[in-house]
């Protein structure tokens, strides 16, 4: 069963909309300072600064493919349940009808927009069985409208949203998930986030103004410059510009017009020549630098590589030993990162019944082959161990299973029993 939005919230309607704080997030208070910037200031007005970085990242190409990149990224991510198949398939269907039926990747494509884009972080609905009941099953989770969440500090009703006809509705816990990828420790910001465009906002703006000045500048149908023969009047200047123009229109060009040349009105004139160009970029300019240092802001944003977004400099794609070395460093940076947040609310904030584990697939082949590597570099150093003399070959069994490398019950196969007591707990699950 799947129950659309407006049935899902239908018993959560406040009779009082909740009015927003003065000061801290909800503030509608502006300082000085904010209203000299472009963008309102972070922690001033929440709502109004989310809503400009809104209208702000489409405008910006190069973040906006970034973004588009790395949400189509994570939305791909394979992931796997553990657990009873009955219990396992139904929690399946489940999470493939998401987002009322879209499915499972239109509801993570939402989520991450607006986690990446958005200081107010990201919000899921979920519906369960008994809406009124925390320990009732899950049967559907749909995206919130980030703008229309406003974050409460209140455990217990965490969340208000606001629906399309200007309801509040009051979520409780159990109904509602908050994301946040690197939430302000301040307690009155009420784990209110410093996204991904807040992190970068500034070099982006400045890409972004560096962009427009190169189309105002070299593109349009207008004059990249004149040539001036001998001296003319202001007059015959306007008049030669007025005549291209309708000379251009009726060839049809829309972008390219012939460089203006004014003659002198003296034939007689001797002839000189000046060109006052109208249309070049600023002197010393070097657009592949300026690209580099915004390619390594990105990749510090979204906590990726360089690589995850363009050709390392020079044209050198990098020795397989660096290429190794950042894949390693990677594994503990965004995507990983998201995958661990995940996987931790979904398997002990209720959404999992007790006996499913919902966790990632892996998502690289090197995975395996380093955690093979580790294996084999364990095993090695057991074997060593063994023939020093140092440990005996039911010792380094014990050790094989302490460290994950042989299942618990090969011992029964040597008569041995796990003398340890040891167990490995992963933290992410």
């Amino acid at each position: 069963m799947v129950l659309d939005l407006a049935t899902i919230l239908s018993k959560s309607v406040v009779e009082h909309e909740p009015a927003y704080p003065a000061g801290g997030p909800g503030s509608i208070v502006w300082f000085a300072a904010a209203q000299a910037d472009a963008m309102p200031r972070w922690g001033v007005n929440y709502r109004n600064r989310d809503s400009e970085l809104r209208q702000f990242w489409p405008t910006e190409s190069v973040f906006a493919s970034a973004l588009g990149s790395t949400v189509q990224k994570y939305a791909a991510f394979g992931w796997q349940l553990e657990g009873p198949p009955r219990v396992v398939n139904m929690v399946s269907n489940i999470l493939h009808s998401s987002e009322d039926g879209k499915g499972w990747i239109a509801f993570v494509t939402k989520i991450l927009l607006d986690l990446f884009t958005q200081d107010n972080g990201a919000f899921a609905g979920v519906s369960r069985v008994d809406n009124e009941n925390p320990a009732s099953p899950v049967i559907n989770m749909y995206h919130l409208d980030s703008a229309k969440c406003f974050r409460t500090g209140n455990p217990l009703t965490p969340v208000y949203y606001w629906d399309s006809k200007g309801r509040a509705h009051a979520l409780k816990w159990w109904q509602v998930i908050t994301f946040e990828e690197m939430p302000s420790p301040i307690e009155e910001y009420r784990n209110m986030q410093y996204c991904v465009l807040t992190r970068m906002l500034t070099a982006a703006q400045i890409l972004r103004d560096i962009a427009i000045y190169k189309q105002e500048k070299v593109s349009g149908r207008f004059h990249r410059s004149i040539h001036m023969v001998s001296g003319v009047h202001k007059r015959n200047v306007d008049e030669a510009i007025m005549s291209q123009r309708a000379e251009a229109d009726g060839l049809g060009l829309t972008r390219y017009m012939q460089p203006l040349i004014v003659a002198a009105l003296d034939p007689n004139a001797g002839i000189t020549h000046e060109q006052i160009d109208l249309a070049s970029l600023p002197d010393g300019f070097d657009e592949d630098l300026t690209m580099r240092w915004y390619i390594n802001q990105l990749a510090l944003a979204f906590g990726a590589d360089y690589q995850d977004f363009a050709p390392l400099p020079g044209g050198n794609l990098g020795t397989s030993q660096q290429s190794e070395v950042l894949h390693l460093k990677a594994q503990g940076k965004g995507a990983s990162l998201f995958m661990r947040s995940v996987e931790q609310i979904f398997n002990k904030h209720g959404i999992m019944p007790r006996n499913v584990t919902f966790s990632f697939g892996e998502q690289d082949v090197t995975v395996n082959i380093d955690r093979a590597r580790a294996k084999m570099i364990r095993s090695q150093d057991r074997s060593m161990r063994i023939a020093s003399g140092e440990i005996t070959p039911e010792v380094a069994r014990q050790e094989a299973v302490d460290n994950g490398d042989m299942p618990v019950s090969y011992l029964s196969m040597f008569d041995q029993v796990d003398t340890t007591g040891d167990i490995i707990v992963n933290s992410s699950i």
